[in-house]
């Protein structure tokens, strides 16, 4: 499948839509079912309102580095995405507000956006990444254009072979937001948002990180990438699970690691 088009958004949504921690957007014109584009990062600011006010707090480190990444030239696309669902915004603020719960934006942002520009549409997008992303001159219009189409000088072969989300997970979080629920875990989220913080001076933070987005289900899952100084938890049931050596070998080799580890 070919296309060169692409879908002008605020650089850190296209950071947030890649990472599958959000699968709405609010685009300037109605979206069909199935249209597909390339997803273009454009460097925009917020107008009259801040970044802390835009996003959620938990989403704040990453969309600083997405604005940062934008301003490169050239433009690195990395995802495209179909359009699974477009329908009207709803008009009452109770219900933008929990919207914006299931979104990266907060609800004083959410409703910015959308007056800013007199945005009326709201679209679910199933994105993919590229086998292989591809380069281009950064387009001077793309920021005066976000949430409208630019053409492309060129063409890129794309595929369904790696979603973002599985096909559960998406059909899942599509509900929540058609249906307007809450989000399932708010304690886990709230969890998430403070060690977010962490990881800046505690890099092993990450990890735990990681693995609660994996489970809220913004990220998919990943191999298990163990942090050094937490090794020595595998390497003991390793040890004592293996089929090799003797038991004195084994027991010997056992009791020295549990002695490194502590």
């Amino acid at each position: 499948m070919f296309f060169k088009q692409a879908l002008s958004l605020p650089a850190p949504e296209v950071s947030a839509l890649t990472q599958g921690r959000m699968i709405v957007i609010l685009p300037s014109l109605f979206l069909g079912t199935g249209q597909s584009f390339f997803l273009y990062p454009a460097e925009t600011s917020g107008g009259d309102i801040s970044l802390e006010k835009i996003y959620r707090s938990s989403f704040l480190p990453d969309a600083k580095i997405a604005l940062n990444q934008a301003q490169n030239n050239p433009v690195l696309i990395k995802s495209w995405a179909k359009c699974e669902l477009c329908h009207r915004l709803y008009d009452h603020p109770e219900l933008l507000e929990k919207l914006a719960q299931l979104t990266i934006w907060t609800g004083e942002g959410l409703r910015a956006k959308i007056e800013e520009k007199n945005l009326k549409n709201l679209a679910y997008l199933r994105v993919y990444k590229l086998p292989e992303p591809f380069e281009i001159q950064a387009i001077a219009e793309s920021s005066a254009k976000i949430g409208k189409f630019l053409g492309l000088s060129i063409s890129a072969n794309v595929s369904e072979s790696i979603p973002i989300l599985d096909d559960i997970t998406f059909a899942k979080r599509q509900s929540l937001i058609k249906n307007l629920e809450p989000p399932e875990h708010p304690e886990l989220e709230e969890l998430e948002t403070a060690i977010a913080q962490l990881t800046l001076t505690y890099p092993d933070a990450k990890f735990l990180k990681d693995k609660i987005q994996t489970f809220l289900g913004w990220q998919p899952a990943k191999p298990d990438q163990i942090p050094e100084n937490l090794k020595w938890i595998y390497t003991i049931n390793q040890l004592g699970t293996t089929a090799e050596g003797g038991n004195y070998e084994k027991g010997t080799a056992f009791e020295k690691i549990v002695h490194q580890s502590l």
